[in-house]
Protein backbone atom coordinates (compact mmCIF):
# COMPACT_ATOMS: atom_id res chain seq x y z
CA UNK A 1 0.00 0.00 0.00
CA UNK A 2 1.44 3.57 1.22
CA UNK A 3 3.52 4.86 3.57
CA UNK A 4 0.57 6.33 5.55
CA UNK A 5 0.10 2.72 7.50
CA UNK A 6 2.79 3.10 9.64
CA UNK A 7 2.47 7.20 9.08
CA UNK A 8 0.86 8.98 12.66
CA UNK A 9 -2.77 10.02 12.20
CA UNK A 10 -2.91 13.38 13.22
CA UNK A 11 -5.23 15.13 10.72
CA UNK A 12 -9.01 15.28 11.41
CA UNK A 13 -11.19 15.49 8.84
CA UNK A 14 -14.80 15.73 9.72
CA UNK A 15 -17.28 14.10 7.39
CA UNK A 16 -21.09 13.74 7.30
CA UNK A 17 -22.68 10.56 5.82
CA UNK A 18 -25.92 9.17 5.26
CA UNK A 19 -27.01 6.62 7.40
CA UNK A 20 -27.04 4.46 4.19
CA UNK A 21 -23.64 4.87 3.67
CA UNK A 22 -22.53 4.36 7.12
CA UNK A 23 -24.43 0.97 7.33
CA UNK A 24 -22.44 0.24 4.18
CA UNK A 25 -19.22 1.13 6.20
CA UNK A 26 -20.69 -1.17 9.20
CA UNK A 27 -21.16 -4.11 7.03
CA UNK A 28 -17.31 -3.82 5.72
CA UNK A 29 -15.98 -3.30 9.55
CA UNK A 30 -17.62 -6.67 10.35
CA UNK A 31 -17.34 -8.73 7.22
CA UNK A 32 -13.27 -7.76 7.21
CA UNK A 33 -12.91 -7.51 11.30
CA UNK A 34 -11.83 -3.81 10.69
CA UNK A 35 -11.32 -2.55 14.35
CA UNK A 36 -13.20 0.77 14.01
CA UNK A 37 -15.40 2.59 11.23
CA UNK A 38 -12.27 5.05 11.01
CA UNK A 39 -10.34 2.40 9.84
CA UNK A 40 -12.84 1.23 7.58
CA UNK A 41 -12.87 4.62 5.52
CA UNK A 42 -9.13 5.31 5.50
CA UNK A 43 -8.95 1.75 3.88
CA UNK A 44 -11.82 2.59 1.47
CA UNK A 45 -10.26 6.21 0.70
CA UNK A 46 -6.76 4.72 -0.10
CA UNK A 47 -8.05 2.16 -2.34
CA UNK A 48 -9.52 5.26 -4.13
CA UNK A 49 -6.71 7.10 -4.04
CA UNK A 50 -4.35 4.26 -5.49
CA UNK A 51 -7.58 4.00 -8.16
CA UNK A 52 -7.43 7.47 -9.50
CA UNK A 53 -3.43 7.53 -9.22
CA UNK A 54 -3.34 4.10 -11.51
CA UNK A 55 -5.86 5.39 -14.30
CA UNK A 56 -3.58 8.75 -14.57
Amino acid sequence: MSESRSERKTERVPVLMSPSDVKKIDEVRFATRATSRAEVIRRLIQKGIEAVSLAS
